[in-house]
């Protein structure tokens, strides 16, 4: 059987929910996490998706990011660009998995604060 020719370059913060929707619909996909904690520091996110990205794009023939904005400001994007690699559409994950229901989930519910399951395991 050969290699993948896509690979997913994750946030650790979604590991477990990708996982599950890459197993349910037996994606032949290879999972490459970055560090959750970067969204503490998102330069962090940039640089980190930057060398991931560097290091697979010679083995894949297709690199996809899951990833939001997440507090780059916009300084993620020109990094895909520069990798030929695409990333999923959304400032935010909750937004990802919402999709169109998530601005209608927030008018109804607008005080309503998202938590990941990382989130909620790893705040202190």
């Amino acid at each position: 059987m050969s290699e993948p020719r896509v690979a997913l370059v994750i946030c650790g913060a979604l590991g477990r929910e990708v996982k599950a929707i890459v197993d349910r619909h037996a994606w032949a996909v290879d999972i490459y996490g970055v560090p959750a904690m970067h969204h503490f520091y998102p330069k962090k996110i940039v640089d980190a998706v930057d060398r991931k990205l560097a290091a697979l794009s010679h083995r894949y023939s297709r690199l996809v990011v899951v990833y939001g904005d997440c507090g780059t400001a916009g300084s993620l994007d020109p990094v895909l660009q520069r990798h030929g690699a695409v990333r999923l559409r959304g400032p935010h994950c909750y937004e990802m998995f919402a999709g169109e229901d998530f601005d209608r989930i927030a008018a109804e519910e607008p005080a309503t604060f998202f938590l990941t399951d990382w989130l909620v395991r790893n705040f202190e």
